[in-house]
């Protein structure tokens, strides 16, 4: 009978470790749990509280049968809890005697008799009430921290032996292996989650500037390459974090093109937040009869500037309109990088540097000017967000203007998404040994009038 007996306990014991392989909560798991306590022990009435993970200020109570006027203070005769059989406690409403003995020093407590002890356990009958005369109370411990506690409130008639308050001390280190499987599970799954979100709205937004390389009769071509959060350590790979760079350009005919540069300040969801309402904005001022570059950024910033505003966030930006018949760029600036004009006719480097504005969310007054450029037959602009010279390599040194210019000289004739691609490999690959973390997000855009 005895091995028998020790079979059923062992089998027990395998089962809630079964339990909490699972991953499952206590709360999820109590079903399960509970009657095996119960038929372990043979015990009508046990309880598990498993304490708050933020702060210990609250104890969660999940139970087999309270019917206490301790408990029914707290709400366990609400329908709520009678349905999910659990109810929150404040830790300070506990006997003085558990909150020091079990939950602070992590010792257990088995009182056998409470009717013949003094005024000290007055809180403890309190507590378990009329029907019960002995408490026995087990601390759920890992790595000397109390997640919660076992309570086993008897009766007449029932006792725990010393095998008993042992095995129960076993069960009380399963159950504090489950919660803690939990615990890092539910952070795993929250990291997932997130992961998941910001990969779609990377996702997304690579989308929003998926159709902007594009070809004219001329041979003229826009192309743009964008890098966001480059991994040095895994170049096959891009980091799953989202950026505020942002590039639009439409087509007007076979000569003309309108461009839209953007680059919100800082990375995460409010960045680019932003993102798509520019795109929407920008379209929506783009299909107007006006197309000057100086009037479409004035209108954005208007409509823009209370969302950035209370954000506290601002965004640089510059809209141009390409022309490839009159070799013409009539541009307005709000803050962005100046772009580089090479002439491969007279080996010539020129800036586009005249127009200078306030960032957008900065004046909502402000009114922006624009400026033309003229392109020779044969000429190359050189377009980019900060981060193309920001990012730095191991030695705190930015990669050199003039290295871009000799990539620039050196393909004349090449394609011009090639020569974006050649320019981002070769920025990689001078910030290789840099913490992926720090990097920024790089974006080019190259207008080939040839």
């Amino acid at each position: 009978m005895l091995i028998e007996t020790n079979d059923k306990r062992l089998n027990s014991i395998i089962e809630i470790l079964n339990i909490t392989t699972q991953g499952n909560s206590i709360m999820e798991a109590k079903d399960s749990i509970l009657p095996t306590l119960v038929d372990i022990l043979k015990l009508k009435r046990i309880s598990i509280g498993v304490l708050n993970a933020g702060s210990i200020d609250t104890m969660r109570i999940i139970y087999t049968d309270f019917k206490t006027e301790f408990h029914k203070k707290y709400g366990i005769e609400t329908d709520y809890l009678k349905s999910k059989n659990s109810f929150d406690i404040p830790i300070d409403v506990y006997p003085d005697i558990i909150k020091t003995h079990i939950i602070e020093n992590r010792g257990y407590l088995y009182i056998d008799n409470l009717k013949t002890r003094d005024y000290d356990y007055a809180e403890l009958k309190q507590m378990i009430g009329d029907k019960y005369n002995r408490i026995a109370i087990f601390p759920i411990v890992s790595d000397y921290r109390c997640l919660g506690i076992i309570s086993c409130y008897l009766s007449d008639g029932e006792s725990l032996k010393e095998e008993d308050i042992e095995l129960t001390l076993q069960i009380c280190k399963v159950l504090a292996l489950m919660i803690e499987i939990y615990r890092k599970n539910e952070i795993i799954s929250s990291i997932e989650k997130k992961n998941k979100e910001f990969a779609e709205a990377l996702k997304i937004q690579r989308q929003l500037m998926s159709l902007n390389n594009i070809s004219f009769f001329s041979g003229a071509r826009i192309s743009f390459n964008y890098q966001i959060g480059c991994e040095n350590n895994n170049m096959d790979s891009l980091k799953s974090r989202l950026g505020g760079d942002y590039y639009e350009a439409i087509k007007l005919n076979e000569s003309k093109a309108l461009l839209f540069f953007a680059d919100v300040m800082g990375h995460g969801v409010m960045s680019n937040y932003f993102v798509p309402l520019l795109k929407g904005m920008f379209k929506m001022i783009a299909k107007g009869p006006d197309v000057s570059p100086a009037k479409i950024l004035t209108n954005v910033s208007r409509l823009i500037y209370s969302d950035l505003d209370s954000a506290g966030m601002f965004i640089t930006g510059r809209v141009m309109l390409v022309d490839f018949e009159k070799n013409t760029i009539c541009s307005a600036n709000a803050g962005h990088t100046v772009p580089l004009l090479y002439s491969y006719e007279k080996d010539l480097i020129a800036y586009l540097d005249k127009d200078k504005g306030k960032p957008l969310g900065v004046d909502s007054e402000y009114e922006y000017e624009e400026h033309t450029y003229i392109m020779d037959s044969e000429a190359v602009l050189f377009m980019y967000t900060d981060g193309i010279y920001e990012n730095t390599n191991i030695n705190g040194q930015s990669y050199k203007e003039s290295n871009i210019i000799e990539i620039l000289k050196a393909n004349k004739y090449s394609d011009s998404e090639m020569i974006c691609n050649d320019i981002l490999e070769a920025i990689k690959t001078f910030i290789i040994n840099r913490d992926d973390d720090e990097v920024d997000d790089m974006m080019i855009v190259l207008i080939k009038n040839f």
